[in-house]
């Protein structure tokens, strides 16, 4: 994710996330309005049908690592 740039808030109705902060801070957020600061190390595991998005609050390009518990991952916009 560039410097002050995110993704819409979605959610995977077939799979779990698991995000892993490889570069940078995002700003991660979850259905209820729930905001948890990630740096480098990080990781965040959001369960099926949770809405959520992320942004990028820092300085330099973010770097995410992202794996789903299905390869046939579903994704539903806001």
């Amino acid at each position: 994710l560039k410097p002050g740039h995110g993704n819409p808030r979605h959610y995977h109705p077939n799979c779990t996330e698991v995000l892993v902060v490889m570069r940078g801070s995002i700003r991660h957020t979850i259905a209820g309005g729930k905001e948890a600061v990630l740096n480098e190390g990080d990781t965040v595991t959001i369960p099926a049908n949770v809405r959520h998005c992320a942004f990028n609050i820092g300085t330099t390009e973010a770097e995410l690592f992202i794996a789903f518990s299905s390869g046939d991952r579903q994704t539903i916009g806001e």
